[in-house]
């Protein structure tokens, strides 16, 4: 993406949070804000997918002045994201940020079968949302796999993500493979 490109999608990042309600992050369950409002909400990276589709990085900062805000992604709904992560994770790769983030896929078992470039997936591989409110956004791939977006970023590995990655080794796990 040119930079003019990469300025247009962190415009409609901004025009998105600029509607988001501080009382529906507070009380979302994957925020972990326990309802407390956050006081500022700031874009600190966008990543643009070949398809249109746009993931936001927010810092969401509850009480004034505090030094640690809350770092949380928002998936646009005007432009969802979904396609663009699946082929992360599908075929591996990196995307480019407009700062300058990076955002890098490591393919799971399911490598080289994800282009959903069409937004159909071909016979049986759609993709859903998965229903209800969680700690993460689910999407229903083909029914096969589900992609997971954690909404609450934290330093360091996600615990459901090593967990499930080392059930994956032991035989007759009773959980989806990873």
């Amino acid at each position: 993406m040119n930079r003019s490109d990469l300025d247009g999608i962190e415009a409609r990042a901004r025009a998105a949070v600029a509607t988001l309600s501080p009382a529906a992050i507070a009380n979302a369950r994957w925020s972990g804000l326990g309802g407390h409002e956050p006081v500022a909400i700031e874009v600190i990276e966008v990543f643009g997918f070949d398809d249109g589709g746009i993931l936001a990085i927010l810092a969401a900062t509850t009480v004034e002045g505090d030094r640690e805000a809350l770092h949380l992604t928002l998936p646009l709904t005007d432009a969802p994201p979904w396609l663009g992560l699946h082929g992360l994770v599908a075929d591996g790769g990196s995307v480019i940020g407009a700062r300058g983030g990076r955002l890098a896929g490591r393919p799971g078992i399911h490598a080289g079968t994800g282009n959903l470039a069409d937004g159909s997936g071909g016979p049986g591989r759609a993709l859903r949302e998965s229903p209800g409110d969680q700690s993460h956004t689910s999407v229903i791939v083909g029914e096969q796999s589900i992609l997971k977006l954690y909404r609450r970023l934290t330093p360091g590995a996600n615990p459901e993500a090593e967990v499930l990655e080392a059930l994956a080794d032991v035989t007759d796990a009773p959980v989806p493979a990873w």
